[in-house]
């Protein structure tokens, strides 16, 4: 039933695709994500319910689903699955072999899903059981591509304020679609979502604690499309050295030398542990060039995007499609800084 549902979808998903071809490109609607399923499918949807329970080792939060950006599904069972794994695991070592040989083909049948319990099963004492083990692992890896075997218990949740590692415990996410209203998607089907969000008032907070330091960008989960212009504004204070409150405070502009907060982009005279940045789009795109000091916040579209100053606002084009990343300037005082920037993203038609 349920593949018959995705192969539906996916045909309708077609058909919008090649209408939306001849008229443009696709608007994201508001709270419209896109799935990947276990197959490699992708399509999209819209989240019905209004929150997802998490099971986590400090207690069951329930997440409102328009502050998810992402998730990361870890290995769900499907219905029923856990008590058929089970029972084939006991049956390898069954006196019968055509008992063991019925089970070994479940179990390779079952693929992902029984590979936690046949790694298990493989360090048994009894050797029957654990050659017969050794022997499905080796025909799941030889037709189930490796990431799906390295599937973790956990599921990844990203929020725009902090990441949730945890258990989903609905069993399925109910969706909607223009053409065929609501289905109930397994999660045991899915591998990830994500939000394809409308910037227009996108909302995000960049810790300076965890995003103040060099190579730690915030993946804020929303998209930027391409060719279209868009502005970021963001506000906020960041202590560049907490050890000693009050001494070095500043904006999104950053801190210069003089004591004061940086002007983002400055003319003319040397910055206090500055660096350039530069961010070229082709011809007709954005054009940004800046200079970012301590306590700078900055961007990029894309992960291997070029860095651009933002400041306490930027204007541009962006060339390229792709989701935004932000990050603060670090402190060249200590490692780790406090505080934090809101900031609101803009796009304008």
């Amino acid at each position: 039933m349920f593949r018959k549902t995705l192969i539906l979808v996916a045909a309708a998903l077609m058909a919008a695709s090649a209408g939306h071809s001849q008229t443009g490109k696709k608007k994201n609607e508001p709270g419209e994500v896109e799935m990947t399923f276990a197959n490699g499918s992708l399509v999209r949807m819209t989240l019905v319910p209004e929150k997802i329970e998490i099971s986590t080792p400090y207690g069951k939060l329930s997440v409102p689903t328009r502050d998810i950006r992402r998730i990361d599904f870890g290995l769900h069972l499907p219905e029923g699955a856990d008590k058929k794994i089970e029972a084939a695991i006991k049956q390898l070592g069954n006196a019968d072999y055509q008992q063991r040989e019925s089970a070994v083909q479940e179990l390779v049948a079952l693929g992902a899903y029984a590979y936690p319990a046949l790694l298990q099963a493989a360090r048994s004492g009894e050797l029957e059981t654990a050659k017969r083990a050794q022997d499905a692992l080796s025909r799941i890896r030889a037709k189930v591509p490796t990431k799906e075997l390295r599937l973790g218990e956990d599921d990844t949740v990203v929020t725009p304020r902090f990441t949730i590692v945890g258990r989903i415990l609905p069993t399925s996410i109910k969706a909607k679609s223009e053409y065929f209203g609501e289905v109930e998607l397994p999660v045991a089907k899915l591998r990830h979502l994500r939000l394809l969000v409308d910037p227009r008032d996108s909302d995000v907070a960049v810790d300076a604690g965890k995003y103040a330091q060099p190579n730690q960008w915030l993946d804020t989960g929303i998209v930027i499309e391409g060719p279209g212009n868009f502005a970021i504004v963001a506000s906020g204070e960041v202590e560049l050295r907490p050890s000693q409150p009050g001494t070095l405070v500043c904006g999104p502009r950053g801190y210069t030398r003089d004591g004061g907060p940086g002007a983002g982009m400055p003319a003319g005279a040397a910055a206090f542990g500055a660096a350039g940045f530069v961010a070229k789009g082709k011809k007709g795109m954005m054009v940004a060039v800046g200079r970012a000091y301590p306590g700078t916040l900055l961007g990029r579209i894309g992960e291997n995007g070029d860095t651009f100053v933002i400041g306490d606002r930027f204007e541009g084009v962006a060339d390229r499609d792709g989701k935004l990343y932000l990050q603060i300037m670090s402190s060249p005082y200590e490692n780790v800084s406090a505080g934090s920037y809101q900031v609101k993203v803009i796009v304008r038609e």
